[in-house]
């Protein structure tokens, strides 16, 4: 009972000191002039906490110094007929040091000594700056120092070296300003900013929907301030509209002008402005972990937005059109992302273009009509272009030089206009998957001066020159692309060794499928597809293209399946060349080459004037022939006539190849399978049905797979395929070796 007795009366006691404060406080208006208030000072030394101060129309010239917290000084009638003009240029106009004060509706003019303002708050949180002009200062329209929790909105600061500063600051609104036309002080290489329309210089602060234009900056985030030791972070500039801020050209060390510039700051968010018409749009320096989102850089006389020095930056769905030189610039910046961005129209240069950066990332982004290349790159390692549209590029689609450990994929990369969909030069360890590039003036892919590259799954299809070209090149891997309808070759390969060129799709190109020339040395062309091309399907041709190996190549329906021209030591085998319409294989002043094992089925399937070897030493221990007969020698041609009368798969006699005195001593000659009746290389019940089948309806059923098929029926040698040889199959079929055939040897 004590307790509660003594919480009640100390509740009354605090009730009644509470009720006394406030019947003691109350807020006063004061106008000047008025009898004791001739000027604002007077007024402002004369209020007490909350009262408020009304200013008549006129023009006073002072110096104010703000002391008392809690008051608010306004205009009448607005800031055009409410001037106040400093009376000591060498100060501030307005100077607030004390918390929760609000200042609305002057025309300030006239601090003229290097770092006053026309109203300066310094060390106080709270107050409200309203509706104010700010003009002709040389120092600051608006300065904050070392506060926070204010709001600056609706004022225009004019004509100053800076608009609006905030130093040391935190927690602070900034929103619905104009600041234009502040310049004066240039900035230098030790950091210190030019004139900026806003320039903040500290954390947590929102900069919205403000316009700043024909500043030397527009709106600028640094760290730094005047000791030094200010770091700013946590920023948000959204809405804002920053235009033709562009007084300053690059000087090295001093950013050039910006619409937006960043330095040193991290964490920050610039989303949904408008950076158009200045010399660059959005710049970051020395900057990390910011979001640039959603913003619009339109026909800004440098780059749309810049990145130097900077880290773990998303630069995402914005539209970055129409700026002169990239639309957005990255130099020695890392874990970058660039997504889902319209890079297009750059008047010079390149869409997208990184230098000296690693660990970025360049994703879905459409980069369209530059008038270099759409994403470009030089000494960059360990990125990702993936995804991607580049179209209509006055260079080419994608441009990579000097770089290593990159990754191109999944993009689609269309009628660049001067050269390649995708160009690689000088680089190593590069990955090019699965991009499609079609209708470029030159190549799809093209790669220079490259080594230990993958080149893979790729679409190239009418493109004015070869689906891939490769160059000067050595130890790179092409592999499982698909080229087609190109005006030239599906793939070239120009004075380059050491490659491997594996189960891709060259055909129905202008020219041919595959070609190697110019000292193409030691590479493999194996398991590739090369058909209906106009003239070759695999051509070695001009100087040195030497030892290389033409493994299980497929060259159907071209003019010439496999042409080599001027080319030594070569290895061609495993080769099917079906239906081509000049020859299956020629060689011209070609020697010293090793052709075996080929499957040769043309009208002319030879021509050879140099002198070269067709066959191997006969090998019955190595794996079937490419007609699937035991043994290995020479080549499976079409119009040989010759005899094997040992059954081992290998001619009698030679067959002379056309065009001098070269042979094939070992033909190869389709082996007698006795009861593979369907030509699938085994004796099963595959082979039954179908003999039962035939001996029911010979005409619905034939057994017409290969030569020897009518042959291999008759598996019990009494000259008729009848039951008998379906009850024979049968048996062996479950039990071959007491049920052995016996077709006919002859």
């Amino acid at each position: 009972m004590v307790n509660k007795t003594r919480i009640l009366v100390m509740g009354v006691v605090a009730f009644i000191v509470l009720g006394a404060f406030a019947g003691s406080v109350s807020a006063t208006t004061i106008w000047v002039p008025s009898p004791g208030n001739e000027t604002i000072q007077q007024a402002v030394n004369n209020a007490s906490a909350y009262d408020t101060i009304i200013v008549r129309d006129g023009t006073y010239n002072e110096n104010i110094k703000v002391t008392t917290p809690s008051i608010t000084i306004n205009s009448e009638n607005g800031s055009e007929n409410c001037i106040v003009r400093t009376a000591n240029p060498d100060d501030h106009v307005f100077e607030v040091t004390a918390d929760y004060v609000n200042i609305s509706g002057f025309t300030i003019i006239g601090a003229s000594e290097g770092w006053k303002a026309g109203i300066y708050l310094n060390t106080v949180e709270h107050c409200t700056i309203y509706n104010n002009t700010v003009t002709s200062h040389s120092g600051f329209g608006i300065r904050f120092d070392n506060s926070s929790h204010n709001i600056i909105k609706n004022n225009r600061a004019l004509n100053n070296s800076f608009g609006i500063l905030l130093s040391n600051a935190s927690y602070n609104l900034i929103a619905d300003n104009i600041a234009n036309n502040n310049t004066g002080a240039e900035g230098n290489e030790k950091g210190a900013p030019p004139s900026t329309g806003i320039l903040v210089i500290g954390s947590n602060n929102i900069i919205r929907n403000n316009n700043a234009s024909h500043n030397f900056n527009g709106i600028g985030i640094f760290s730094g301030g005047p000791t030094g030791d200010i770091v700013s972070i946590n920023n948000t500039l959204e809405w804002n509209t920053v235009s033709n801020n562009t007084g300053l050209s690059y000087i090295p060390g001093r950013p050039p002008s910006s619409g937006i510039i960043l330095s040193g700051s991290n964490l920050s968010t610039i989303e949904h402005n408008d950076a158009i018409s200045n010399f660059i749009g959005v710049l970051l320096v020395n900057s990390s972990c910011n979001d640039i989102r959603n913003n619009t850089a339109h026909n800004n006389l440098g780059h749309g937005i810049a990145l130097r020095y900077c880290s773990y930056t998303n630069i995402t769905n914005n539209s970055i059109v129409l700026n002169m030189y990239n639309g957005i610039l990255m130099g020695y910046s890392n874990n970058i992302t660039i997504n889902n961005n319209n890079v297009s129209n750059s008047i010079m240069n390149n869409g997208i273009w990184m230098e000296n950066s690693a660990n970025n990332t360049i994703t879905n982004n459409n980069a369209s009509n530059n008038n270099q290349s759409g994403i470009a790159m030089r000494n960059c390692s360990y990125s990702t272009i993936t995804g991607n549209t580049l179209s209509s590029n006055n260079e080419n689609g994608i441009n990579v030089e000097e770089s290593s450990n990159n990754a191109i994929s999944n993009n689609n990369v269309s009628k660049s206009i001067r050269y390649n969909g995708i160009g690689i030069r000088n680089c190593n360890h590069i990955s090019i998957s699965n991009n499609i590039a079609c209708n470029n003036n030159h190549n799809g892919i093209a790669m220079r001066y490259c080594s230990s590259c993958n080149i893979s799954a790729n679409l190239a299809f009418s493109n004015n020159q070869h689906g891939i070209w490769m160059g000067d090149s050595s130890n790179n891997v092409l592999m499982k692309n698909n080229l087609h309808s190109n005006q030239d070759r599906g793939i070239l390969l120009d004075n380059t060794s050491d490659t491997t060129v594996s189960h891709n799709n060259a055909s129905f190109n202008g020219r041919g499928g595959i070609l190697l020339v110019f000292g193409s040395r030691y590479n493999l062309i194996t398991d590739n597809i090369a058909s209906n091309n106009f003239e070759f399907g695999i051509d070695l041709s001009h100087s040195s293209t030497d030892y290389n190996r033409i493994y299980n190549n497929t060259v159907n329906g071209d003019n010439i399946g496999i042409n080599l021209n001027y080319s030594n030591g070569n290895t061609i085998a495993g080769n099917t060349a079906n239906e081509n319409s000049g020859s299956g294989i020629r060689l011209y002043e070609s020697h010293n080459n090793l052709i075996y094992n080929n499957y040769f089925n043309n009208t002319n399937n030879a021509w050879d004037n140099g002198n070269n070897i067709w066959n191997m030493t006969k090998n019955c221990s190595a794996e079937p022939n490419i007609i699937s007969g035991p043994c290995l020698g020479g080549n499976y041609w079409s119009d040989y006539t010759g005899t094997d009368a040992n059954n081992d798969g290998l001619g009698d006699t030679p067959y002379d190849i056309p065009g001098g005195t070269n042979k094939d001593y070992l033909p190869l000659v389709k082996p007698k399978r006795c009861g593979d009746v369907n030509c699938d290389k085994s004796v099963d019940i595959g082979d039954v049905t179908l003999v039962l089948n035939h001996w029911a309806n010979p005409n619905k059923y034939p057994l017409n797979c290969d030569e020897w098929a009518e042959w291999a029926g008759n598996v019990n040698c009494d000259e008729a395929i009848g039951i008998g040889d379906v009850t024979l199959l049968l048996n062996h079929w479950a039990n071959p070796n007491k049920y052995p055939l016996n077709c006919c040897s002859s």
